[in-house]
């Protein structure tokens, strides 16, 4: 791990390194602009993701995706790469006992290394004290998204089952599929 101008570089493995950008939003100044997360929500919408993010329909427009990446109740961070290129965007939110929920979208073609090195960030989180601030990160897929649950698993999480009727997905007839739980504890578990 690195540190550069208040980002963090971490080294993927793949030949390429990432740049951790974390979007902090306190009293409504924000460490970005509203045009450089409209400009995400845009590939995201160009790439055909936001349906797959926001597969319950919560998140149609730019205005809503503002409101809601620019939650305090979000942890949001962008990547990277050495071109400059925004490789992916992910947030964490209901964070609670040192768990939190990992949510991300990749942008562009998909490299494992980028999903690694945000694991590896929010998995080296610490408090003032040395503490680490999360003990497990867990995630919910649509069992019906069968790229992302490959992802989760290639990422080193763990797949425990699936809650039957748990996601429902707004795109796909408004109907409910089973959510795939996963979880990931930096320190084993």
């Amino acid at each position: 791990v690195i540190r550069k101008r208040g980002c963090i570089v971490l080294w993927s493995g793949s030949r390429m390194n990432y740049t951790i950008i974390p979007i902090i939003n306190m009293a409504d100044k924000c460490t970005v602009t509203d045009e450089f997360l409209l400009a995400i929500w845009q590939r995201m919408i160009d790439e055909g993701k936001a349906r797959w993010v926001f597969y319950d329909g919560s998140i149609t427009t730019g205005d809503e995706w503002l409101l809601f990446i620019k939650s305090p109740l979000n942890y949001t961070l962008t990547v990277m790469d050495d071109n400059g290129a925004i490789r992916m965007i992910a947030w964490l939110n209901c964070y609670e006992n040192k768990s939190a929920r990992v949510h991300y979208c990749n942008l562009g073609k998909y490299n494992r290394g980028v999903g690694k090195a945000v694991r590896e960030y929010w998995s080296n989180l610490r408090d003032q004290d040395g503490n680490r601030l999360l003990k497990t990160l867990v995630g919910i897929t649509p069992e019906t998204n069968n790229l992302a649950v490959k992802m989760v698993k290639l990422l080193g999480f763990t797949v425990i089952g699936t809650i039957p009727h748990f996601c429902r997905m707004k795109y796909d007839g408004d109907r409910l599929v089973g959510g795939v739980i996963s979880y990931y504890c930096p320190n084993g578990g």
